[in-house]
């Protein structure tokens, strides 16, 4: 949802869909991420992939007119790369965190054994 908010806010900005349209999907986008976060709107297997199943209920939502507006000028493939890039780069982080605390428990440990030989 972060990448299809992201694509939708430029092509507003740019102007190749109008900018009231690019605001309506963004605030559904936006509801629809609080929903999930909430427990209330889950991403179902009804549909091909993740990311059919927010088109469709996007489209189902504003309609066609607006909601089908959502991937002009993206692939498939693009929002997969950026999912992909996006999952990498949390999980990398997650990843730095657990060494941070690592390093910092073998900090406080050597402290308290300075005149232990190695």
């Amino acid at each position: 949802i972060w990448g299809s908010i992201a694509h939708v806010t430029m092509l507003g900005r740019q102007g190749i869909i109008p900018a009231e349209k690019a605001a309506k999907i963004i605030h559904t986008l936006d509801q629809l991420m609080q929903e999930n976060l909430d427990g209330k709107w889950n991403i179902g297997y009804e549909q091909e992939d993740v990311h059919m199943n927010v088109e469709s209920t996007l489209i189902a939502r504003t309609g066609m007119d607006i909601g089908g507006r959502m991937h002009t000028c993206r692939s498939r493939n693009d929002q997969v790369v950026l999912d992909s890039k996006l999952y990498a780069r949390k999980r990398l982080l997650e990843l730095r965190g657990r060494v941070l605390d690592a390093i910092d428990t073998f900090i406080k440990l050597s402290e308290t054994q300075l005149e232990d030989p190695m």
